[in-house]
């Protein structure tokens, strides 16, 4: 019985990933080019991924930018490295690199499907892996050459692992550390799958030392993981980086712009659209509370000066870097400027843009900017309202699956992410909250098998009663 019920299992996982790859296929060769019609392959960030490997293996040096500093710590390298031996092989890296992607992710909805199934049943597994399969916000990656897709598996992967059922050996704690360290050097903020970790260590182990042991153990060989990354740039260029520099490697994320960009946050959730007139020059209106009336004179005679010789604004703006820099005096401006809000607006500062930026997390609705196809506003619109629909039926099935234990650690790392991503980085992307909506889909699986019993049993009992 155990024999077939294992085969019947199989047999499952092979269809879902059948699926899901025949999904990617189709997506690949009828939907990408009419999604990104420059390049079904490029990406605005590719680039900053794909120049490391290409200078790795021509002149020996991890760079995005031969010719500047922060090109040098322009990404954590693990998706690079991962080009860098696509590169071995292939000139042209893009369709392979598509390709790789399109195995993995159609893996990703497999282990959706295994954990889904652990948590509740195999048809909770065959609902969870279908959606993922065919989930458009992560289709739309699959064939970019970013880390977007690898990002995710990872991060599935890593609440597979964390989903054990039994505490951990130490061999395993030392694979969870060595995991965890590989999947930060993927994509720094993945650093937050410590949260789950750390629960599974913690709810398995019931004795304290056996707690602090595997934490220990962990946490060592993940730091020895890790390592050589911050001790190359600290030994070889002189700069202590632990993740990346703050510009990314890119010369428009210059100090002066980035600084902007932090004062923005203190006050909107929306910094693109000020920083574009700010450096394009056009009409801005800001809230009457961002400034107070001695400020307003001097902000703007900032914001000129920004556009003057501030490298980073005038880049974003579409003109040429200043003769002269004045990077420093324009980032200590901004800087000045931020502080004056939070002392005037503690309380505002600290919350208002977070929640809306969780509100909007949760509750996305509309595209950034305008869409230029008749009709693609409404298809995104739907998207999102589908997207919203999805993640609320996730959270019903955390609630029905709250007694499971594998339920907290999915539940922590999505929050953990929706969280850091609204309170700490105020700024969002959806591509950042990828990871996170896909783990709601677990428990939205389970959710919809729990209707579907449930609706099938008081339907067999009205049948039955006449």
């Amino acid at each position: 019985m155990q024999n077939l019920r294992k085969t019947a299992i199989q047999h499952d996982l092979v269809v879902i990933f059948a699926f899901a790859f025949l999904m990617r296929i189709l997506f690949w060769l009828f939907i990408a080019p009419h999604l990104h019609p420059v390049s079904i392959y490029l990406h605005a960030d590719t680039e900053s991924f794909v120049a490391p490997a290409i200078n790795l293996h021509a002149i020996g040096t991890y760079t995005s930018d031969v010719g500047f500093r922060d090109g040098l710590f322009t990404r954590v390298p693990g998706y690079a490295l991962f080009l860098y031996l696509l590169q071995g092989l292939t000139e042209n890296i893009h369709p392979w690199v598509a390709a790789v992607q399109v195995v993995i992710d159609s893996g990703t909805a497999v282990m959706i499907a295994v954990l889904a199934g652990r948590m509740a049943e195999r048809r909770a597994g065959w609902l969870a892996g279908g959606i993922y399969a065919m989930y458009p916000f992560a289709l739309f990656w699959v064939t970019l050459t970013v880390p977007d897709v690898v990002t995710t598996a990872l991060a599935i992967a890593g609440l597979l692992i964390f989903a054990r059922d039994r505490p951990p050996t130490w061999q395993q704690a030392a694979i969870d550390g060595a995991y965890l360290a590989a999947a930060t050097l993927t994509r720094e903020y993945l650093i937050l799958l410590v949260i789950p970790a750390a629960v599974s260590w913690m709810t398995l182990n019931t004795i304290w030392s056996q707690r602090l042991k595997t934490a220990g153990v962990a946490g060592l060989v993940g730091l020895v993981v890790y390592s050589p990354w911050p001790a190359r740039n600290f030994v070889v260029h002189e700069e202590l980086i632990v993740f990346r520099a703050p510009s990314s490697g890119y010369r428009q994320y210059a100090s002066d712009m980035g600084a902007a960009v932090d004062w923005m946050s203190a006050w909107t959730p929306t910094q693109g659209i000020y920083l574009d007139r700010v450096a394009r020059n056009e009409p801005l209106d800001l809230p009457e509370h961002v400034l107070s009336d001695e400020e307003s004179e001097r902000a703007f005679k900032l914001f000129e000066r920004s556009r003057e010789c501030g490298v980073g604004i005038r880049l974003w703006g579409g003109r040429a870097e200043p003769v002269t820099s004045c990077n420093e005096e324009l980032a200590q401006g901004y800087a000045d400027l931020k502080q004056s809000y939070i002392q005037r607006h503690p309380v505002r500062w600290a919350f208002e843009v977070p929640l809306l930026n969780l509100h909007k997390s949760l509750f996305k609705n509309e595209l950034m900017k305008p869409a230029n196809q008749p009709g693609f506003a409404w298809l995104a619109g739907a998207l999102f309202g589908a997207r919203t629909v999805l993640l609320l039926i996730g959270f019903a099935g955390l609630w029905i699956s709250r007694k499971r234990r594998e339920s907290m650690v999915v539940a922590v790392f999505a929050m953990s992410v929706y969280l850091f991503m609204s309170f700490y980085i105020r700024g969002l992307q959806m591509r950042y909250l990828l990871q996170a909506d896909v783990a709601l889909i677990i428990p939205a699986g389970i959710a919809l098998q729990y209707a579907v019993t449930l609706w099938s049993t008081r339907n067999r009992s009205s049948v039955e009663k006449h």
